[in-house]
């Protein structure tokens, strides 16, 4: 990686709570997640307060507040260097895994396609619902062609 970054781990669903508040249409970003997070230690108990108020939080809204913005501004904890460093690596690792793992499925496929072309029952076969023209590929959204 071409830069350094600190990597923390963070339950998901506090950060999906924190992006309620912060945008209209609750899509995933994992950008957008980190400003948020970066920015809820910053959050005034004004804001959260009337975050709360529009959570439809009717008790002990301001005492509720308070503990909020005292625990975004808690230090976190933190993993020892010697993991995060081991972490990292293994992380590489496994983009380089991911990467090759998808060029291959790429030649694959395209493989694959070739060899169908000249299967006797090729028409038949692309007549299926899931196997002709159009079909996506599980899990990737991508049309096959």
């Amino acid at each position: 990686m071409p830069r350094r970054y600190q990597v923390f781990a963070i339950n998901p669903f506090s950060v999906s709570r924190c992006r309620d508040w912060h945008a209209t249409s609750g899509a995933k970003s994992d950008p957008g997640d980190a400003k948020v997070l970066a920015d809820g230690r910053q959050l005034s108990l004004t804001k959260i307060t009337s975050a709360l108020r529009r959570a439809g939080r009717q008790r002990r809204i301001d005492e509720r507040a308070t503990e909020i913005r005292d625990g975004l501004r808690q230090p976190q904890l933190e993993a020892p260097q010697v993991i995060t460093e081991a972490f990292a690596v293994s992380a590489q690792g496994n983009l380089a895994v991911i990467g090759e793992l998808t060029t291959q499925i790429d030649r694959l496929e395209t493989e694959l396609a070739d060899r169908l072309e000249q299967h006797p029952d090729a028409a038949l076969i692309r007549s299926l619902p899931g196997l002709g023209d159009g079909a996506r590929r599980p899990g990737t959204g991508r049309v096959r062609g």
